[in-house]
C-alpha cells in the first residue's frame, strides 16, 4: 500500500531499474543503428562521428573513394575531390575525379602502404564540403566531418 504523497514509482525499486533498464536498452540500440557500417566494396571505412561515411578502396597505384550518407549513395557527379597522404616526414597529394554514382576515383604517383595517413577533401556542386580521414593498415580510429551549407541534391 503506497504511503500518502508518494507514487507508485517511488514505491517500488523494481520500476525503478526496469525503467532505466529500458532507458539503456533505447541509447544501444540508436547508437547500433548510427554505426552500422560495412564497407561493400573490401576497403576500409573510416570512422563515423561525422554524417559521412567514405570507403577507400586501393589496388596498386588506383584508389577509389566510395561516399555514402546513412547507408544512402551520395551523388559525385559535378563534385571536387583531392586526397592527401602523409608517411612519415613525405606528403603527396592527387585530384580525384567523379566515376559512377557515388565514388572519386584517381592515380597516385606511388602505392599506399600501411601506416600511411591519408585525408579525403570532397566539394560538392551546392557548396558543401566533407573530409574524411584514414590510417591505413590499422583499425580505422580515423573521423569524419561535415559542414553542410544547403541541403544534400
Amino acid at each position: 500500500m503506497p504511503i500518502e504523497g508518494r507514487t507508485a514509482l517511488q514505491e517500488s525499486p523494481r520500476l525503478w531499474r526496469g525503467g532505466f533498464c529500458l532507458m539503456l536498452l533505447a541509447l544501444a540500440m540508436g547508437a547500433y543503428a548510427h554505426g552500422d557500417r560495412i564497407a561493400t566494396h573490401r576497403g576500409q571505412m573510416n570512422d563515423d562521428q561525422g554524417e559521412m561515411n567514405f570507403e577507400l578502396v586501393h589496388r596498386a597505384r588506383s584508389v577509389t573513394i566510395y561516399l555514402e550518407d546513412h547507408g544512402q549513395p551520395v551523388s559525385t557527379h559535378g563534385g571536387k575531390a583531392s586526397l592527401e597522404i602523409k608517411r612519415g616526414s613525405m606528403r603527396w597529394s592527387t585530384t580525384l575525379r567523379p566515376d559512377g554514382a557515388n565514388r572519386f576515383v584517381g592515380r597516385l604517383p606511388q602505392s599506399l602502404v600501411a601506416g600511411d595517413s591519408v585525408s579525403v577533401g570532397v566539394s560538392f556542386p551546392n557548396g558543401s564540403i566533407a573530409n574524411g580521414h584514414f590510417r591505413l593498415g590499422t583499425v580505422p580510429k580515423a573521423r569524419a566531418t561535415t559542414i553542410s551549407r544547403q541541403p544534400w541534391p
